[in-house]
């Protein structure tokens, strides 16, 4: 009897044992369940928060930064999937660009000489400086760099350096091309080319920037100065140019080989003379 009874003892011991081990196995399982969806309702509340207002992010970033087009759908797209992760790294790997640079090659260059109707060449020094001279040296040689019919930028020759005006209205020079460098063309009414920025003046009541040599302080000597582009005054004689090519030896060539008795009442405008057939 006591050997039965000291089993059956045994048993219910075991059985409250494995009763009471399956129950915290139980209450764990719930509690770890508890934590992973707590977890999941504290991501699914936060990351509208933190990506509010993701869109209007990217519209700063594009209005900052100048992109392409292409990039621009992209970053929209991101922000409309509320990703602000792939909007950094692609913001991150598209090329960097200046914004303040036109980034549009001249579709056309030739060599010239800008002549002042001072009575001065426009040239720039290796030091930077913009003088005029009255003869023609050879830092005189500008190359003019078509980039629309009407919006141009020179070049120096010699010394590489392109011809701009700063905020302040003075006309220097750069070795690197920006908006300070970009000209607009005008043809005066007496046929003189008019060069004036197209960055300043920023406020359109203001009249519009011209490139301009005057004489130096002491009238004695052959250098020209570059004048303010920020005093420009209406009709002045400062800014109008006029340019100077080379000749090309195939024009002489024609010139001469041209037979005037062929030729009858016809007019020909070659290097700035009038020829007059005969009747």
């Amino acid at each position: 009897m006591y050997c039965t009874r000291n089993i059956l003892l045994s048993t219910k011991t075991q059985n409250c044992c494995d009763a009471s081990h399956s129950k915290n196995r139980v209450t764990f399982c719930l509690f770890i369940i508890l934590i992973v969806l707590a977890k999941l309702c504290n991501t699914e509340n936060l990351s509208p928060q933190q990506n509010k207002h993701p869109r209007r992010h990217v519209r700063i970033v594009i209005r900052n930064s100048p992109i392409t087009r292409s990039t621009d759908n992209i970053l929209m797209r991101y922000a409309r999937e509320r990703d602000r992760t792939l909007v950094r790294v692609i913001r991150t790997k598209r090329r960097k660009r200046n914004k303040d640079v036109l980034h549009i090659a001249p579709t056309h260059m030739r060599t010239v000489r800008l002549k002042s109707k001072t009575g001065f060449f426009l040239e720039i020094q290796p030091s930077g400086k913009v003088t005029g001279h009255v003869n023609k040296t050879k830092y005189t040689k500008m190359e003019l760099q078509v980039i629309t019919p009407h919006v141009k930028r020179i070049k120096s020759v010699a010394t590489g350096r392109y011809l701009a005006i700063n905020r302040k209205g003075k006309v220097i020079s750069k070795g690197v091309s920006d908006n300070e460098t970009y000209f607009f063309e005008e043809l005066s009414e007496n046929y003189d080319y008019l060069y004036c920025s197209i960055k300043y003046p920023k406020t359109d009541s203001g009249l519009s920037w011209y490139v301009g040599l005057k004489r130096s302080r002491s009238r004695k000597t052959l250098q020209g100065r570059a004048k303010r582009a920020s005093r420009t005054l209406p009709g002045s004689s400062d800014y109008g140019f006029i340019t100077f090519r080379r000749v090309v030896g195939k024009l002489l060539h024609d010139l001469f080989l041209l037979d005037l008795s062929k030729v009858t009442k016809q007019t020909a405008l070659v290097l700035g003379y009038l020829f007059v057939s005969k009747a």
